[in-house]
Formats: C-alpha cells, sequence, structure tokens
C-alpha cells in the first residue's frame, strides 16, 4: 500500500470495495441462524460446498464421512440452509432448484412438482401437447406452469461475486507509436483534451 505524507495525495480511488462472495453471505446467514455445535459445523461444510451458481457439489454421504455424524445429521441442516437468500440456493441439482423457489413463493403444486421431476426436458423442448395429454391436462395451463418456471433462477448464486473476479486497471492515457510518431489517445470522455507539442 502506497502511503503519501502529502494529505493532498489522499484520495478514495485507491481503495477498492470488495464485493460479498455467496459464500460469505450464507455464512452471515448461518451465525445470524439458532444452529449450534455440530450442525452449526455441518452448516459451514455445506456451504464451502455450494459452488458459485449456489449448487451443492458434495453428496450427503459424503459429508457425513468427512465430519463423522449421521447422515439425517446432514439432511437436517441442508433443509435448513435451503431456506437461506437466495432461494433455491444449496440444491443438488436444477430440479431441486426450481422445486425450493417455488415452495417459497408458496407456487408449488403436485402438478408442478410432478412436471419439474418427471418432465423438465419435455418442457425445456416446447412439447406442452405432449405433456398436457400425458397429465390430463389442456395446453393452456402446462403453458402457464412453463412460464411460471421460466421467472425462476436456475443459478440463484449468480448474483454475487466469485470473491477472485479479476479487476482490470484502465488508462485514463493511451500512448501508441504509430509510424514515427507517437499519438496520445484520451482512452475517458470526462478527462479534458491534452495537447502535445
Amino acid at each position: 500500500e502506497y502511503r503519501s505524507d502529502d494529505e493532498e495525495d489522499y484520495t478514495y480511488e485507491q481503495y477498492v470495495s470488495e464485493e460479498d462472495t455467496l459464500a460469505d453471505y450464507l455464512m452471515s446467514q448461518l451465525h445470524l441462524s439458532n444452529l449450534k455445535d455440530i450442525k452449526a459445523k455441518i452448516g459451514r461444510y455445506i456451504i464451502e460446498a455450494i459452488d458459485d451458481n449456489g449448487y451443492l457439489t458434495a453428496d450427503t454421504a459424503e459429508i457425513a464421512n468427512a465430519l463423522h455424524v449421521d447422515i439425517e445429521q446432514v439432511e437436517d441442516t441442508l433443509n435448513f440452509i435451503q431456506t437461506f437468500d437466495p432461494p433455491g440456493v444449496a440444491a443438488r441439482n436444477l430440479q431441486e432448484c426450481l422445486i425450493i423457489q417455488l415452495a417459497v413463493k408458496g407456487l408449488l403444486t403436485d402438478e408442478i412438482e410432478y412436471l419439474i421431476l418427471h418432465m423438465l426436458q419435455d418442457l425445456a423442448d416446447n412439447r406442452i401437447a405432449h405433456i398436457a395429454k400425458t397429465l390430463g391436462m389442456k395446453n393452456q395451463e402446462v403453458q402457464q406452469i412453463a412460464d411460471l418456471i421460466k421467472t425462476l433462477e436456475p443459478k440463484p448464486g449468480r448474483e454475487f461475486s466469485s470473491g477472485d473476479a479479476t479487476r482490470y486497471v484502465v488508462p485514463d492515457i493511451i500512448v501508441e507509436k504509430i509510424s514515427d510518431e507517437y499519438v496520445v489517445t484520451n482512452n475517458d470522455p470526462s478527462i479534458p483534451k491534452l495537447m502535445v507539442s
């Protein structure tokens, strides 16, 4: 860090604000929760096993073996973490992610859950008539479900910084040698034009 003795050189541009990562956000929710002792330890392990998209990358059996706990404790803790914000976080797959989000919104029905679990590919392929016939529904009803599912976030962790995002420094001025001359180009329209003699 560069520090100048001259206070006039102090600017806020020297500091870069650090964005919260998904893990930071989830950990803060975990600390505010009522989980204690072993369940808090399981919760931290689960959060550390969530990728940047918001999905759990470790199997619950693996977590149980790693921490020497019962798988039921891991499942209970995972279910608790799946209630955290953003909705759909800590899901093990896309289907579970969508179901969690609909449950949080109070919009999950048996038909929608069946469609997500068993006919999501048909829905992605826009086979509305086939789904309607299979489920004994009208095409319009299936289309409404499809429209609802399209409003959900398939990657709930997407809105957060990954923590290791590259931050580039953009120069204010670019000096290039073109032929035998140096050309100075202003890279920021807010900076006054410079003349070089």
